[in-house]
């Protein structure tokens, strides 16, 4: 019996940690084949990362100005990736971030993104948790007569600062009332209930309107 007991726990184990993932993204640190490049829908651009000692951050035009990259070249910057592995109910995870203007890194939830004509991954339905300099933001983006559309589903308003770091923690939970996200950073915390959460769902890192960088991305 005590034989058995062992083995179960060995084998709990076992899935516990199959099931967690972790880069960080030092130079030689992660491993790129765990995830996919994936773009936006509103933009032709197809983003990229560039690899630094500590840190991956997208890639931007040298000769764009912070606020243009807010504005009107906001599209050139859009630089997205989301991990090959598919999670399913519950979990939690977290990236830690910083950006260097006013915005906006972020984390995503997606549901299976779409394969374009030349096979590349696009972002269809899915959730973004940006951080920027004023708080957070909860985007919802959808399609409607193919289409995307985008709205506010949860926000906090804070003061973060650029050139500092922040992990950015979500955790999904799917109860009884509906599927329930809490995103915390530090001392902020704060969740809502949402149908259009799926229960099968893909994860990843957003950076855009502007120069972001991410130091490692955790899921448990």
């Amino acid at each position: 019996m005590k034989c058995k007991i062992l083995l179960f726990m060995l084998l709990s184990a076992s899935v516990c940690i199959m099931a967690e993932h972790v880069s960080v993204f030092n130079a030689g640190g992660w491993t790129q084949e765990d995830w996919v490049m994936t773009k936006s829908w509103r933009w032709p651009h197809r983003g990229q990362w560039v690899q630094e000692k500590d840190f991956i951050v997208n890639a931007v035009p040298v000769d764009a100005t912070q606020a243009e990259l807010q504005g009107k070249r906001a599209g050139e910057v859009f630089t997205a990736m989301l991990l090959k592995q598919e999670f399913q109910k519950n979990v939690s995870f977290s990236a830690t971030m910083e950006f260097d203007y006013r915005m906006a890194p972020g984390l995503i939830i997606a549901a299976e993104p779409f394969k374009t004509e030349d096979g590349y991954s696009e972002l269809r339905d899915h959730f973004e948790i940006i951080l920027y300099d004023k708080g957070i933001n909860v985007w919802y983006h959808y399609f409607v007569d193919g289409k995307q559309q985008w709205v506010n589903r949860a926000f906090l308003t804070a003061d973060f600062e650029r050139n500092k770091k922040y992990e950015v923690n979500v955790k999904l939970q799917f109860t009884r009332k509906g599927p329930q996200m809490t995103v915390q950073v530090g001392d902020h915390i704060f969740g809502f209930i949402d149908d259009k959460i799926p229960e099968k769902y893909r994860l990843g890192l957003v950076a855009c309107e502007g120069i972001n960088r991410f130091y490692d991305f955790k899921v448990k």
